[in-house]
């Protein structure tokens, strides 16, 4: 009798210590609950939108998330636009710096298809690395670069977001958004952005390859997983432009697409994405007709 009783007592203890150890491998392989959090910070005198999953008991980190977006977007407004006096080299801030770096760029991606000079707005500017020095020769130029610098906020934001070891977030400022994450899959592409006027082209060519130019009945672009979006207005349509590269790259060849008139955009469009690898235009015009090109 007391043999079996002892039995029972073993068998019961491996009963009990199988189910904690089978309880435990569970909830390891289980994933953590994740809630979604949503909030702005102010920016360009507009606000940039945040929305994030984080564990609930993690709020704290959305806190501070939000307050190093503010600090960030804060400086890039500083730096968007500079007032260049003539004929002097003028040392600037890193950050216009590197907006300026970045505006040269896409002006070189995007000089067939354009054919004009965006970093200067009608006239060269003059770089000096040493000392970050901009200087512009014939009269004083006020440079803006608030598109691009809105670009960079929202990559800024993007970035702070995986830094704090977020998976899942989106972020959108005034028509530029940046998703990442299985949660913001298949998103909407944000309300219109700023409104570019639209100008002469030296640049153009003939008509679009029909191939990758076509017309849609569709509903609106859609933002897929780690990517960005830009949306602005120019002369007869929308124009959205959805890419894998960072926020400031579809915020500047919007923007240069944006300042064509509309009869030469798709062509510009065809050449521009041959540059950019995973980048497509959509292009909505005024009079229903939907072209997405990539």
């Amino acid at each position: 009798m007391r043999k079996t009783i002892h039995l029972l007592l073993i068998l019961a203890g491996v009963a009990v210590v199988a189910y904690a150890l089978n309880r435990n491998s569970g909830a390891a392989s289980s994933p953590a609950r994740l809630q979604v959090f949503r909030g702005t910070v102010p920016a360009f005198g507009d606000e940039l939108h945040l929305t994030v999953k984080l564990p609930p008991h993690r709020a704290e980190i959305f806190t501070r998330l939000k307050e190093d977006v503010a600090a960030a977007a804060e400086a890039l407004a500083r730096a968007s636009i500079r007032q260049l006096p003539a004929g002097e080299m003028s040392p600037v801030e890193p950050a216009t710096w590197q907006l300026l770096q970045e505006a040269r760029r896409l002006d070189a991606l995007t000089a067939d298809a354009v054919g004009r000079n965006a970093v200067g707005r009608g006239g060269d500017l003059l770089f000096q690395r040493e000392g970050m020095k901009v200087g512009k020769g014939e009269a004083a130029k006020t440079v803006d670069l608030d598109l691009l610098a809105r670009g960079a906020a929202v990559d800024a934001a993007a970035a702070l977001a995986r830094k704090y070891g977020i998976a899942d977030a989106s972020v959108e400022l005034g028509g530029i958004r940046r998703n990442f994450g299985e949660p913001q899959s298949e998103t909407a592409t944000a309300t219109l952005g700023a409104s570019v006027s639209s100008g002469n082209s030296g640049g153009g060519s003939d008509a679009p390859n029909e191939k990758v130019a076509t017309a849609l009945d569709a509903a609106p672009p859609r933002v897929r997983d780690d990517s960005a979006a830009a949306t602005v207005t120019g002369d007869g349509a929308t124009i959205t432009v959805i890419t894998r590269a960072h926020s400031v790259v579809a915020a500047g060849l919007a923007e240069r697409l944006g300042a064509l008139p509309d009869a030469e955009r798709e062509a510009a469009a065809t050449i521009a994405v041959q540059n950019f690898p995973a980048t497509e235009v959509w292009l909505a015009r005024e009079n229903g007709e939907t072209v997405k090109i990539n």
